[in-house]
Parts: C-alpha cells; structure tokens; sequence
C-alpha cells in the first residue's frame, strides 16, 4: 500500500512540476486584461509551494510523511468531486421538506390537494364522491387545481382530469368567474390549449382583460412557452377577437395581436390571425406593419431557419400578398 501511495505522490510531483515549467516560460502569465492580471503568477507561485511540499514530504525517511503528502493531494479532488453530489443531496433533502408540507391547513381539502398535485384523478374521484360537500366547494382548491392544470408538467393531462373531475363534482366556477383576475390568466401564460378550452366551454370570456396591463390574453398566448399556435387559435376558435390592441411600446402605440405575432417571429401565428379576421395591412403610428416585420427578418429564415419555419414565412407571406 505505501508503495501505491509512494509511486502516486511521485505521479503527482511530475505533473505540478510540468505544470509549474509550463506557467513559467508562459508569456502571458501575467494576464492579458486587469480582470486576469497577475492570475498567471499566481497560479505559478501556488503550483511551486505544492511541488515544494509533496517533493520534501516524499523524500522524507518516514512513512507517515507519504501518508500525509498522499492526503494533501486526494482531500482537495474528494473535496472537488464530492461538494457538487453533498449539494444535489442537500437541495433534494430540503425539497422532501417542502413536499411534506400540508398544501392546506385543513386535512380534507389537503388529502385533495395531494391528489391532485400527483395527477390521480381515479382516486380523486373516489374521494369527491365520498368527501364533504363545503370541501368540493372550496374556491381555494379549485384555484390550485386550475394552477396545476394549467402549468402542465408532470402528468399533466391528469391533472387536466383531475380539474375537469372538481367541475363536474360542481366545484364554484361561476365564483371564479366573477372574480377580478379573470381565470384564463395561467393557461394564457403557458400556452395550455386544452385548459384554456375548457375554461371557455364552461363560460370564461375569451376577450377579458388582463387587469394589470389592460390587454387581452390572446397577447399572453402568443409568447407563451407550452404551445402557443394552439393557444391562440383555441382564443380565435371562442371569439376573441383579433384586431384588440394593447401598448407595449410607446413609439408603437396601441398593436393588434398581429403585429405582436411578427414582433416574435411567430408567422404561424400570423397566418392564423390573418385566416381568422386580422388586419393583414395593420400599421403602428411609425409605419411599422407584419410586412415590416417580415421583411427585417427574411434573410435570417431564408439563412438559417427550419424546412419548417421557411414554409411558415413563404406561407404567411403568401396571405399578405393575396390581401393586397
């Protein structure tokens, strides 16, 4: 075993001092810029002390000192490569902690809560048929079930189920509905085409107004992350209508849902619109229009877009032309 430790130590001592006879006939070890001057000297000076100490410690008579030059080498790589693994197992212990946490005070609707959380909708709808009545009408729950179902992630579509389950079970919609944050606002944001069909099969109102920037959700749909073709035309499909405006930019003034589709380079999106009532020929006060937009943007597609984005824009470009 000493002999492994004593042939290890030497190992280490050659490349500290190859490294050590590298950085000294570096020529720019004193660093290229000040966030990196005297970076190289320093990394010399400490490469020396460590070739320093391993070569006395190694060619010292006693066992012991190999041991310890051996510990001086492999604690700092246990340090390197086991402080990421200590950090993963610390944050996962801290996240069963907040799993653990009760989602609601109360134990039946937290029971609920859970169940939904993991998407099992067969077991919660064992458990709404069996469950008190005020906990079925509990607006709570049913705002986070419509949060979970609408940030999709794990088994999303049974969550989906399970809040489609809490409508049925005749959980209060309709006071939701008449609450000040209109209840498409999540769905919107992520882009869930099938909560925000849901929502509009059963009466929320595809042209409300988002009351903190006072524009309508289909603008949220367009640059969400989920899908947002789908999201928007789910809008277009229950009326929202496609010439609304919203200010997102003073110079711009007041744009339709249009404008912000080619803002983002979403000429799907564009073509849909235009197919379900925008104004192809829409321009902002400073002249700029989806033609605008297309045009700053075609050598890119052309350069490096997708087969599938090329006929996108050749698509949407076609539409404009046939409006003219």
């Amino acid at each position: 075993m000493l002999k492994i430790i004593y042939f290890f130590n030497w190992i280490c001592i050659c490349l500290l001092g190859i490294f050590a006879l590298l950085m000294l006939f570096e020529p720019n070890k004193s660093g290229g810029d000040a966030a990196t001057k005297g970076l190289g000297t320093a990394f010399l000076l400490l490469s020396l002390v460590a070739f320093t100490i391993l070569l006395v410690l190694n060619l010292l008579p006693w066992p012991w000192t190999k041991y310890l030059a051996f510990a001086l080498v492999i604690l700092p790589l246990l340090y390197f490569l086991g402080m990421p693994r200590w950090t993963n197992f610390k944050r996962a212990q801290r996240a069963r902690v907040e799993a653990a946490k009760p989602i609601f005070d109360d134990p039946d609707l937290d029971r609920l809560a859970r169940l939904i959380e993991n998407g099992e909708p067969e077991s919660l709808q064992k458990s709404l048929t069996s469950g008190p009545q005020e906990v079925i009408q509990s607006k709570d729950l049913l705002w986070f079930a419509l949060e979970r179902a609408s940030y999709g992630g794990y088994r999303s579509e049974e969550k989906l189920q399970c809040f489609r389950l809490l409508l049925d079970a005749g959980a209060p919609l309709d006071s939701l509905l008449k609450g000040e944050t209109p209840i498409q606002s999540s769905a919107a944001n992520t882009g869930n085409a099938g909560v925000l069909r849901l929502l509009f099969e059963r009466g929320a109102d595809p042209n409300a107004l988002d009351p903190n920037f006072n524009r309508p959700y289909i603008f949220d749909a367009i640059n969400s992350y989920m899908d947002p073709l789908a999201a928007v035309q789910t809008f277009l499909e229950f009326g929202a209508d496609p010439n609304k405006t919203a200010i997102f930019d003073d110079e711009d003034g007041p744009i339709p849902p249009l404008i912000r589709a080619a803002q983002f380079d979403r000429w799907k999106i564009c073509a849909a619109l235009i197919q379900k009532g925008a104004r192809p020929d829409f321009k902002t006060p400073n002249g700029k229009s989806c033609a605008y937009y297309m045009e700053q943007a075609e050598e890119a597609v052309h350069t490096y877009g997708t087969p599938e984005n090329k006929a996108d824009f050749a698509q949407l470009k076609a539409l404009l032309e046939k409006g003219r």
